[in-house]
């Protein structure tokens, strides 16, 4: 199958992929894994054409087959965390491979959808969870940053995915880029006074980043300086609404963790910062 990928990714002319798709589906074994990999590399050459309708078509079939080979339905997700869903599923060797391609699948609908200019918000959501299932952690906080870089939903999603994430799987090497583009996020809400004592918390660690980390940080610390000064689009405030404060001041440090592990905040999600 890796032989078929690397053939799709490298013809150019929309003709001629949808041809080689169309042959390969024909002599393609009838095994279902095999099945699902090619229905995953055939929509991936058609978000690389802008076939976004096609990708969207093909993609939606795959993830409910994923559903159906690890048990659950999207109902069965909607609203749970990873620690409740994880009960649900098959106990199958192959159910973290298919967690991934699962994650992957509802990934590029997500991108599809969004170059369409229609809500994926909820995809991406869930592709967030599943990849948090099988640990691709790496993964999952780079799909949250990105749908944070689309201004979807923004500020929630920084505050009750990525920086819960990162402190309870302790990715340190996360923490500065997700916090500073936080920090951002707050400025483009309006919310300068929260921005800039963000950016402040930041700053002890500057010295020890390496020469692109620190260009980032003061990059991101110029960002916030022009967002004040110019303000914020209006189009993004109206996005804003804030979800519950993981990482901010007003978390008692012997209240409750907002994360809801039981523990108090000073054990869990304050405990490394």
């Amino acid at each position: 199958m890796l032989v078929v990928n690397v053939l799709l990714q490298t013809l150019c002319k929309a003709d001629e992929v949808l041809t080689t798709i169309e042959s390969i589906s024909k002599i393609l074994p009838e095994n279902p894994v095999h099945q699902r990999i090619f229905k995953y590399n055939s929509a991936h050459s058609f978000f690389g054409l802008k076939q976004y309708e096609a990708t969207i078509e093909e993609t939606y079939e795959l993830i409910q087959e994923y559903y159906v080979v690890l048990g659950i339905s999207p109902e069965d997700i909607i609203g749970k965390n990873a620690d409740k869903i994880r009960p649900l599923l098959k106990k199958k060797k192959d159910t973290p491979d298919n967690l991934k391609h699962l994650a992957d699948s509802l990934y590029l609908y997500a991108q599809a959808m969004n170059a369409s200019e229609l809500d994926s918000q909820l995809a991406r959501i869930h592709t967030m969870k599943f990849y948090e299932l099988p640990h691709a952690l790496d993964t999952l906080i780079r799909v949250g940053q990105d749908l944070v870089d689309d201004f979807i939903g923004a500020r929630q999603i920084i505050e009750t995915n990525l920086l819960p994430s990162i402190l309870r799987f302790k990715l340190t090497s996360r923490i500065i880029p997700v916090r500073s583009q936080y920090a951002v996020i707050l400025a483009y809400c309006g919310d300068f006074n929260a921005a800039n004592a963000e950016m402040a918390r930041l700053a002890s660690y500057e010295a020890g980043l390496d020469e692109k980390g620190q260009w980032e940080l003061a990059n991101q610390r110029q960002l916030i300086a022009n967002i004040e000064r110019a303000g914020s689009p209006k189009q993004w405030v109206s996005k804003c609404t804030p979800s519950i404060p993981i990482l901010v001041a007003n978390v008692g440090r012997n209240a409750p963790c907002p994360c809801e592990s039981r523990k108090k905040y000073k054990k869990c999600c304050g405990n490394n910062m």
